[in-house]
C-alpha cells in the first residue's frame, strides 16, 4: 500500500493484486509518465426537487482509464435520487427539502482503488428562485408540467405524509395558490386534493425547465408573492 501525500491530504492506493504495491515508481521505458491519483473532497449547493449534474472529477487528478464509483451513501441520501457515472458526473435530485446529503466515492484504476472521498451536498431552497443568467441573458426555470401548463417548481413541496390517503410521494402547494409560468395574471389554482395526492403523484408528473428573460421571471415572482400574501 502506498501513501500519497498532497496538498489535499493523504490518499492510499489499495493494490488490486496480492501483496503491497512497491514503494518505488519506475516509469515504463518509452511509456507515458505515471499519473498520481489525487482525490479532493467536494461541496456543492443544489436546489430541491430539480435534477442537478455535478462533476466530482473536476478537482481530482486521475490517470487515463480511471473510473468513479459510489462507496457509501449518508443517511439523508435516501431522500434523493443519486447516480454517479464512471467518468465522475454525479446527478442529484433531492426529493425533499432535507438540508444536507452526504456520500463517498472512490477512484478505481488498473492498480486498485483510492480511499473513499467525501462529497457534501447542501440543498438550498432559494436556488429554485434566485436564478443565474446564462450566456444568452436568459434564466432557466425548473418547472412541473401539469395539464399542458408549466408551473415553476418552487411553488410545490413533495411529500408522502402518513396523514393523507395517497400512499406515494406527491406534490402539494407550497403556499396557497400556484400559477402557470406563462400566465402569472391568472387567478391561480389551489391544491385540488389537500388530503390525498394533491396535484398528482411524483411518478405521474413530468419535471422540466424553460428558458425565459430575467424581467419575465421577476414579474412572475412579484405576482406570485402578492397573490400568496394574506
Amino acid at each position: 500500500m502506498v501513501d500519497t501525500t498532497s496538498a489535499f491530504g493523504i490518499f492510499r492506493l489499495i493494490s488490486s493484486e496480492n501483496g503491497e504495491k512497491p514503494d518505488t515508481e519506475t516509469p515504463d521505458p518509452g511509456g507515458q509518465p505515471e499519473v498520481e491519483v489525487m482525490g479532493m473532497e467536494d461541496e456543492f449547493d443544489v436546489p430541491p426537487l430539480a435534477v442537478t449534474s455535478l462533476s466530482v472529477a473536476a478537482n481530482d487528478t486521475i490517470p487515463e482509464g480511471a473510473r468513479f464509483e459510489i462507496v457509501e451513501l449518508g443517511p439523508d441520501a435516501e431522500s434523493a435520487v443519486l447516480t454517479l457515472t464512471e467518468n465522475g458526473i454525479l446527478a442529484v435530485r433531492p426529493l425533499s427539502f432535507t438540508s444536507l446529503i452526504t456520500l463517498t466515492y472512490r477512484i478505481v484504476t488498473s492498480d486498485g482503488a483510492s480511499e473513499p472521498i467525501q462529497v457534501t451536498i447542501r440543498v438550498v431552497n432559494d436556488l429554485l428562485i434566485e436564478l443565474t443568467e446564462d450566456t444568452l441573458g436568459n434564466v432557466t426555470v425548473p418547472v412541473l408540467f401539469i395539464e399542458d401548463e408549466a408551473y415553476p417548481l418552487f411553488q410545490f413541496i413533495l411529500t408522502n405524509s402518513p396523514f393523507d390517503s395517497c400512499g406515494e410521494p406527491h406534490y402539494h402547494a407550497n403556499l396557497f395558490l400556484v400559477f402557470p409560468l406563462g400566465d402569472p395574471d391568472s387567478t391561480g389554482i389551489s391544491d385540488p386534493n389537500s388530503s390525498g395526492c394533491g396535484f398528482g403523484k411524483e411518478t405521474d408528473i413530468v419535471p422540466g425547465s424553460l428558458s425565459i428573460l430575467p424581467g419575465t421571471w421577476k414579474n412572475f415572482l412579484e405576482k406570485y408573492r402578492a397573490a400568496n400574501t394574506p
